[in-house]
């Protein structure tokens, strides 16, 4: 079981000291300090929101050495940077050999499956939820697509119509209208103008972690990726390996934002009114 040690303070130092882990977080008055020997590590992630702050060298010596991941999350809760210890298998070298050499036809099936697999647990989830959703046409269409663009273009209609169901089963305190409109008012997800649109930053950044991890521990180049393009700084093979999974987050989501204390303490609004 995954366990996270949550850090959402605006300072945080992370020293060593003694043989010892020495996490001192601040909030403007609050202040807490953690003292974490290695034999009393009971966690394998730290989750960071970093205004200020410093990690020293010999703390990040520690948190490799003892297999811990860490994530860097902004105020938004997208995922920014992460660390954490790189264990390659023995054949690593193959591995990356066959996703470079990966040609045009095999990008187009592995990107076809990843959003057919993406639409199927879309469909249980909402079927869970007593949802009647038929996706039959949409999987065909996209089976028989012959462009990127064309199995792009499918897959929007098939998220707005999964939001439109979607949304109707989140609490509704969350004001939550659209997930990714680009509509004057409405919020984008890298920048959640409502709680639940913050909720989900989150969570997307967490198991983008996740799938970050596992990718690195088999050997695969997260910076080469056959769906989302490849950008400076944006690692498209973790997010063409995300899309079956985002349905994890956004079950838990869902789940979340009924949370009474969670809705009236999890939030706060920056400047610019972003959550």
């Amino acid at each position: 079981m995954i366990k996270y040690l949550l850090l959402p303070y605006y300072m945080n130092r992370i020293t060593i000291k003694n043989d010892s882990l020495i996490v001192v977080s601040e909030d403007g008055n609050k202040k807490e300090k953690i003292e974490i020997k290695p034999n009393d590590i009971s966690f394998d992630r730290i989750i960071l929101f970093p205004f200020s702050g410093y990690i020293s060298f010999k703390a990040i010596t520690f948190l490799i050495e003892n297999k811990i991941f860490v994530l860097f999350l902004d105020r938004y809760g997208n995922l920014k940077s992460e660390l954490h210890p790189i264990i390659y298998p023995f054949r690593a070298s193959d591995i990356k050999k066959n996703q470079y050499l990966m040609n045009d036809s095999m990008k187009m099936h592995l990107s076809k499956e990843i959003i057919k697999g993406k639409i199927k647990k879309q469909k249980e989830f909402l079927e869970g939820l007593e949802e009647n959703w038929n996706i039959d046409s949409f999987l065909e269409k996209i089976e028989q697509s012959a462009t990127k663009k064309r199995v792009l273009g499918i897959e929007a209609g098939v998220t707005k119509q999964y939001w439109e169901r979607y949304k109707k089963y989140i609490n509704p305190d969350y004001e939550f209208r659209e997930r990714t409109g680009r509509k004057k008012g409405l919020s984008h997800p890298k920048n959640a103008k409502d709680k639940f649109n913050s909720l989900l930053n989150f969570s997307y950044s967490l198991l983008a972690g996740e799938i970050t991890r596992a990718c690195y521990g088999t050997g695969f180049d997260v910076y080469k990726g056959f769906f989302h393009k490849e950008e400076m700084g944006f690692k498209p093979f973790v997010y063409d390996v995300i899309e079956p999974f985002r349905f994890l987050s956004e079950r838990a989501c869902l789940s979340l934002s009924f949370d009474k204390d969670l809705l009236r303490k999890g939030f706060y609004k920056d400047r610019e009114g972003s959550f």
